[in-house]
C-alpha cells in the first residue's frame, strides 16, 4: 500500500514540479534511468530466485546509476559518446534479466497447472500403458523381453 502512495504522490509532484531539461542533461538523464531499470529488473529476478537483498540493490542501484553518469561525462569530456556503452551494457542486461524474469514466472504458470496436477499424470501414464500394450497385442512384441536382453 505505501508503495502504491509513493507512486501516485511521486506522478502529482512530477506533474507539479516545473522542471527544465536543456539537450546537455538529456544525455546523463537518459543513461541514468537506463541504470536504474537494470538494477530494478535485477531485483526483480533476484526476487523471483529468493535471493533479494535490499542493501545489494540500493547499492546497486546507485553505483549503476553513478557510473553510467561518470562514463557519459567523461565522454563527452574527451569528446567520444560514451553513452552507447553504457545503453549497449545495461541494455544487454536488462533484456537478459527479462528474459530469466519471464522463464520464472511461466515455469511457476506450468508448474502449477501441469507438473503438481495428479489427475493429468496419471492420466497420461494410464494412456501411454495401454498404447503400449495395444501396441504389443498387435506385433505380438513384448518390450520388456528386449531390454532384457540388451542387459
Amino acid at each position: 500500500m505505501i508503495i502504491i502512495i509513493a507512486v501516485i504522490i511521486g506522478i502529482v509532484m512530477g506533474l507539479l514540479v516545473p522542471y527544465n531539461l536543456n539537450a546537455q542533461t538529456l544525455q546523463y538523464i537518459a543513461v541514468a534511468i537506463i541504470a536504474v531499470l537494470d538494477s530494478v529488473f535485477g531485483a526483480v529476478l533476484a526476487n523471483y530466485e529468493k535471493r533479494f537483498n535490499l542493501v545489494i540493490f540500493l547499492t546497486g542501484l546507485s553505483t549503476n546509476a553513478i557510473l553510467a553518469v561518470a562514463l557519459t561525462f567523461v565522454g563527452n569530456i574527451l569528446g567520444i559518446d560514451m553513452s552507447f556503452a553504457s545503453v549497449i551494457v545495461f541494455g544487454t542486461r536488462i533484456f537478459t534479466n527479462l528474459a530469466k524474469i519471464r522463464y520464472h514466472i511461466l515455469d511457476k504458470y506450468f508448474e502449477k497447472k501441469y507438473y503438481h496436477n495428479p489427475k493429468i499424470e496419471v492420466k497420461l501414464l494410464s494412456e501411454a500403458d495401454e498404447e503400449r500394450k495395444e501396441l504389443d497385442e498387435e506385433f505380438d512384441f513384448d518390450l520388456d523381453d528386449v531390454t532384457e536382453e540388451k542387459e
